[in-house]
């Protein structure tokens, strides 16, 4: 595999990897009911399965 083969498939594992935990925190911010439980939210404590 060629470096740039290599780079472009680490790439794109990584963009989706980003892409879940993105779709994951964002389901869990839709499950949050008040501004005080969106304000104690802490970024990817909940987004994490």
């Amino acid at each position: 595999m060629a470096l740039s083969e290599a780079a472009e498939k680490a790439m794109f594992t990584k963009g989706m990897e980003i892409h879940v935990q993105q779709r994951n925190m964002k389901k869990a911010l839709e499950a949050l009911n008040s501004a005080d439980e969106i304000l104690a939210y802490k970024v990817g404590s909940r987004s994490r399965k």
